[in-house]
């Protein structure tokens, strides 16, 4: 199985060691690899294939252990950063994650709780 949280996880470790420069760049790049994860655990979701609890279950998990992380890199940055000019960008792209990750949670958890293939569990993917 492939963590599909993975190449996120990579760049938030890059995010907290301060390599991220470009922001608007990042926050795309974020954007599309949401979309794929959504894709990915839908489409498992959807088979109901041997080893979708486990599945399901450890995304949950990953998911929300980076949003903790982001949470906490986040109290940082404010910490830090309260009093400088020009870190908006910045704040924003923590905002954007936080938000992001949340909705994932709040996905993976619908997934678990309702059978693959029902009509409400088919409207929860959107």
């Amino acid at each position: 199985m492939e963590n599909q949280f993975s190449r996120i996880g990579q760049l938030i470790y890059d995010l907290e060691a301060g390599t991220v420069m470009d922001t608007e760049g990042f926050v795309a790049f974020l954007d599309g690899e949401f979309r794929e994860v959504t894709m990915q655990l839908g489409a498992h979701w959807v088979k109901c294939g041997p080893g979708l609890p486990y599945r399901l279950e450890f995304h949950a998990v990953e998911c929300q252990r980076l949003l903790d992380k982001v949470k906490v890199l986040y109290q940082l940055f404010i910490h830090m950063n309260a009093f400088r000019d020009g870190k908006e960008s910045m704040q924003g792209l923590y905002v954007h994650l936080i938000k992001s990750l949340n909705e994932q949670v709040e996905r993976i958890a619908k997934m678990v709780a309702e059978p693959a293939g029902s009509a409400l569990g088919a409207y929860h993917l959107n």
